[in-house]
C-alpha cells in the first residue's frame, strides 16, 4: 500500500474534486487489495491492483495539469 495517510470520503458539504475521487479510489482499492491477499483471491487482488495503479495516474495527472 502506498506511505500517505488514508483519505476520508469526499465530504457532503459539496461535491468532490475528481482528484479527491481518484486519491478515494486508490486508497479503498488498496485496502481491499489487502484484505483479497489469499491464493484463491489472486484475480480479484490483481484487478484491484491495476484500478489502484490507474487512480493513482489519474490523480497525478490530475494534480500535474495534464
Amino acid at each position: 500500500m502506498n506511505a500517505r495517510p488514508p483519505v476520508t470520503p469526499p465530504s457532503a458539504s459539496g461535491p468532490p474534486t475528481d482528484e479527491q475521487l481518484c486519491d478515494y479510489i486508490a486508497d479503498m482499492c488498496g485496502e481491499l487489495r489487502h484484505l483479497a491477499r489469499r491464493p484463491q483471491f489472486r484475480t480479484i487482488s490483481y484487478l484491484l491492483d491495476m484500478a489502484r495503479v490507474e487512480a493513482e495516474r489519474m490523480a497525478k495527472a490530475l494534480r500535474s495539469g495534464a
